[in-house]
Formats: structure tokens, sequence, C-alpha cells
């Protein structure tokens, strides 16, 4: 019996060093263990009966430190479950295959046992940490993906355009747009969605991409709803591939209906890991080329911010609304890229104790000083585990929409000024119409008055309010002829005579040197008089007031191919180049005094007669205004 056993202690040591040879060369870890039971035969704990170099290096304690050691003396609490694992495998004399992680070692093992004799157990454990960490960066991408599409604002679908086409997915936001469920899109035809003519120019921009030509990523379509009512939309489209062939696209959708109608009205992993998965590695690398596809394919900012406030992630759109390079953006603090940085970054930090933010208000900086007006919509987004990692952010452009606010509220101005002045125009003309008879007669008596200072301070005087009733009556003037509507009376009228009587009425300063030149062949236009003269006053009041020191006006009339002009230049101080661009706006003027209702006069007046009014200056040297009209116009004006 001796014997016996001792010849089974060293086929048993021989198997295990043949086995311990065996996995050297893949550094797997394997060791025997004993059971031990408490006086119920419940399993208690394992004991090193052997182990391999590898389990050596892994405990980092050497063999004889091992051996006879139970398992919880050698690993803690580590593996508790190990014990019971153990003891179905003697029970039953079934091999068993399990998976363990070790809270310490910070790593996942994979583990098999199978019974080698009474209570004794050969065990096999096999680090699986990689296969794992890939599984949950799977996961976390996918996620990220869902997020992106779920709480983006702009309606989001995947073509798969094999014969026949069809959806592979949409969003909800997709779904509002064309007014059907998801359902329902799921089993159209995409291309029945299409008008023919932008149903014909996808499928030749799908016929360009498989034969391996640049197409533009942006583009706009006419698009048909479930209530057959057609709206404009600018897509995104960027073509999804496998086995290195196109086989769909993804698409991000702006609905911009609306726009059109005003434009109308007024013109998305590393490779080399285990065998086991690979094929977990190429839906890894596909998620994350669709997540990065996404981001780049979106229209509006997006960005992804960590809880540091700093940018971890953007895309195309964010670098051109800041001109700055991603390489520039990622690591650098979210708040420094708008005007407010406080809002900016209450804003982030309110999405990390709330959860999220809707229409939050900021404006962006571009490097080059241009604002850009946006809401924020922003969410935070978690790993496989459920742990925060971020905010991730999506701006919408709001410049135009507050743009075409402004303008409303100007029109609604406008409209108010105008209404104001219609009604008490009459109630200042009259008024000031006494004065002007009263100055009138006070200077008629006053002609019989012998010469004296006196006299003279008086008639000072009178001339003076004469000057600052013409204002106030200009300014009425040009407030009802902005306001009210144009009909110009068509008739000859003399350019000659019309600047006389101008010039005689109005009694330019003396320090103003004024030079006339109306050519024969443009002293006589078919136009509507008042409004010339009217175009005319204005200008040279302009030009007076432009030259508060004296200098040269000079006002010509010619005709030059089929267009006939009329300048008025004078030698002032020109108008600045940060004005230039606003010269025609109501309410807008460079002078103390004035309204800014002279010059936007002139434009309209000009254009009802169906010429333009264009200008020349330059800054300490003067100004020159030029009304053309063509003679089409001129025919036009000869019309009642």
């Amino acid at each position: 019996m001796k014997e016996a056993s001792r010849q089974n202690e060293e086929t048993y040591h021989r198997l295990f060093r043949a086995m311990t040879d065996m996995f050297a060369a893949v550094d797997i870890i394997y060791f025997v263990m004993e059971l031990t039971y408490d006086e119920n035969g419940k399993p208690v704990d394992a004991v090193f009966i052997e182990v391999n170099p590898a389990t050596v290096r892994l405990l980092g304690k050497r063999r004889e430190q091992l051996i006879g050691k139970s398992r919880k003396e050698v690993f803690g609490d580590i593996f508790d479950e190990l014990p019971e694992k153990f003891d179905n495998v003697v029970k039953t004399g079934k091999p068993s295959h399990f998976e363990a992680y070790s809270a310490a070692l910070q790593k996942y093992y994979d583990i098999y046992a199978w019974q080698i004799a009474e209570n004794q157990v050969s065990v096999i454990l096999r680090d699986i940490s990689d296969s794992k960490k890939a599984e949950e960066a799977l996961k976390a991408s996918e996620k990220k993906a869902n997020d992106l599409i779920k709480y983006a604002p702009s309606g989001i679908y995947e073509l798969d355009y094999r014969i026949p086409p069809k959806f592979r997915r949409v969003n909800d936001a997709m779904c509002q747009i064309l007014g059907y469920t998801r359902e329902e899109l799921l089993a159209k035809n995409p291309f029945s969605l299409l008008d023919e003519e932008s149903r014909m120019r996808f499928q030749e921009r799908i016929k360009k991409i498989i034969a391996g030509e640049k197409v533009d990523e942006t583009v706009e379509f006419k698009v048909i709803r479930k209530d057959g009512q057609e709206i404009f939309a600018v897509m995104n489209v960027q073509f999804t591939y496998k086995d290195g062939k196109p086989d769909g696209a993804l698409v991000i959708a702006h609905d911009i209906t609306e726009r059109k109608k005003v434009e109308i009205a007024l013109e998305e992993w590393a490779e080399n890991l285990e065998t086991i998965v690979e094929e977990r590695t190429k839906e890894l690398e596909l998620a994350s080329s669709y997540t990065r596809s996404l981001i780049e394919a979106s229209l509006d900012p997006l960005v992804t911010i960590n809880s540091e406030g700093k940018i971890t992630d953007v895309n195309k759109a964010t670098e051109n609304v800041t001109g700055c390079t991603r390489d520039e953006l990622i690591g650098s603090d979210f708040s420094n890229y708008f005007i407010e940085p406080d809002k900016a970054r209450a804003g982030y930090l309110k999405v990390f104790t709330e959860g999220y933010v809707k229409d939050y208000a900021l404006s962006i900086r571009h490097k080059s000083g241009r604002l850009t007006d946006v809401l924020y919509n922003a969410s935070i987004y978690r790993n496989s585990l459920g742990e925060i990692q971020g905010v991730f952010a999506a701006a919408r452009d709001i410049t135009e929409r507050k743009q075409a606010e402004q303008k409303l509220k100007d029109a609604e101005r406008l409209a108010n000024i105008g209404a104001t002045a219609g009604m008490v125009g009459h109630d200042i003309r009259n008024p000031l119409q006494a004065i002007t008879g009263d100055v009138y007669l006070a200077k008629t008596e006053l002609s019989t008055v012998p010469e004296s200072q006196e006299k003279n301070n008086i008639q000072e005087s009178l001339t003076e309010i004469e000057k600052n009733v013409d204002y106030i009556n200009k300014i009425v003037q040009d407030l009802q002829d902005y306001a009210k509507p144009l009909k110009p009376n068509a008739g000859e009228a003399d350019i000659k005579l019309i600047i006389d009587k101008l010039l005689e009425k109005n009694r330019l300063p003396k320090k103003v040197k004024v030079g006339v030149k109306v050519e024969d062949d443009a002293r006589k236009i078919v136009a509507d008089a008042d409004y010339l003269n009217r175009i005319l006053y204005n200008l040279v009041t302009n030009a007076v007031q432009a030259m508060p020191h004296g200098g040269k006006l000079t006002i010509r009339a010619y005709k030059e191919a089929k267009n006939y002009y009329l300048t008025v230049e004078d030698t002032g101080m020109g108008i600045p180049e940060a004005a230039k661009s606003k010269l025609f706006t109501p309410m807008f003027t460079t002078k103390a005094k004035g309204q800014g209702f002279g010059l936007p006069v002139v434009k309209r007046m000009t254009e009802s007669l169906g010429g333009s009014v264009s200008f020349k200056s330059q800054e300490g040297k003067g100004t020159a205004f030029i009304v053309c009209f063509p003679q089409s116009s001129r025919q036009k004006a000869q019309t009642p």
C-alpha cells in the first residue's frame, strides 16, 4: 500500500510539472488546492498544495511561502466564492468555469477548475482584464452615440441604400419634422419622401460616392411630409462604409422652411485584443466611427466638458464659430469662449447639479471678435457603471432670429414715429406759420425804423428765428416724408430752376462758396419736381453742416450714357469709416443736431423715382453724393 501511494504521488507530481511546463509558455496561472470543511461538512477554505511559477510571480511570494497556506491567508477577502465553487466541483465531479473580480488587484480573471483527487481541485486562472475593459469601452461609446441622438435638436436618421433602400434608424426630431411615427418611417422607402428633383440629386450623389468622387457634405433638399406639405431641409450627409465600400448614410437634417419663406418674401477602437473579443473590437470601432461621424455631421457646435470645465471634444462647427482649431480647444476652459465667462461657467455647473439645461442663452466670441448668439441644450453623460463622465452640450445659432426680431422692433418704432409725425405735424406747422408771418411783419415794420445798433440786433434775432423755424419745419417734413406712402407726380422738371430757387431761399453762409453746373442735355428731366427739391435740399443742408468753418459746395447735373446724374459735393469733414455702412439707416446721425432722417428720406424719394443714391467720402477731404436716374426709370416716371 505504501508503495502504491508513493507511486501515485510521484505520478501526480509528474503530471503537475508537465502541466506547469505546458502553461509556462503562455504565462497561465495554475495551482492545486485542497478544500477544508467544518463539522457540518460545509466548505470553509482551500489550501494551496502546489503552485506553478506564474502563480508565484502573481502573488510575489516564494513557493515555500504558499504551499500549505489557505486561500484566505494568501488572498484575504478576495475570491470568497472559491471554496463553494470548488466544493461543487468535488461533489459533482464536473469541471467548473466562471469569472471572478479581484478588487485588490483590480483585475478580472477567467477561472477553470476540475477535480484531480478527493477534496482536491486543479485550477487555472487567466487574466481577462483587457477584454473586460474593451467591453466597457464599447458600452460607453454606444451610450454616447445614443445620447447624442437622443439630445440632438436636429432630425437624425441613418439610411441603408441597398436595393430596396430603407431607414435603419430615425430619432424623434426627424419624426416630428416629417409628421410620421418611427414605425411608419422605418417601413417607407426614404427616397419616396423627396420631390423628384431632390431624389435625382441624392441618387446622383450616391453614384459619385460609389465611384470614389468627392461631393459636398451639406445639401438642401425639398421633403414631402405625411400631410403632403412640402418643406425645405438642409441635410449634412456622412456616408457610412462596410468592408471599405459605402453601404449607407448618416444624415442630420434641419428644417429651414421658415427661413425659405422669409427669403422668398424678402428674397462618428484600438486593435490587438485577444481572439475571444475580436468581434467586440470591430463593433467598438464601428460605434466609435459612428459617434465621430455624428458629431462632425452636425451643423450646430457640439462640445463635451469634464467636471473641471475643460473641453474634451468638439466638432468642426465649434472650430468655425470660435475660429480656434480642435487642438487649441481641447483642454482649454469652456467658459473662455463667451462674452460672459461667469454665466457660461454657471451653465455647465448647473448641468452637473440638475442633470441638464435647456435653451441657455450665451454669446460666443470668435477669434476675430465676431459674436454669435446661441441657445445651449446640455445634459450629463455617464459610463457603463453609471458614473458621470462630463457634460454634452449642443448650441443652436439664433443670430438670424435675433436680427429679425430687431428689424421688427425697428419697423414698429418707425411706424409709431410716422403715426406721431402725422398727428402732430399739423399742430406744429400752424404755429410755425404764425411765427413766420409775425417775423415777416416785424421785419417789414423794422425797415421803417432808422438805422441803429438796436435795429441791427433785432434783425439778426429775426433772421435766427427764421433759421430755427426752417429747421423745425425740416424735421417735421423729414419725419412725414419718411413715414408716409410716396406717390410721385411725373412731370417735366427744370433742374437749373430748382437749384437756383433752393439757393436763393436758403441763403447759404458767406463762408461757403457755391459752384453750380447744369449741362444743357441734363437740365430737363421727367420727375416729381417737389421730390427733386427735397432731395437736393437735404443734400445741400448736409453739405453745409459738414463745413462749419466754410468750404466749397459744388452742385452738378449731367447726362452720361443713358443715365442722368445729380451730384452734391463738399470739402468738409468727410464721413468716418465706421459710419459709412449706417449712413442711410433711420435715426442714425453723426451730427450733434439732427434726427437721422435726412439721408433716409433722400434714399426713399430717389428710389420712388426709379433712381439710386450713392456716395464717396474721405475723412478730412469731403464727401460727394451721387443721385442717378436711369433712362428706363425716367420713362417709367412719365406714366401717371
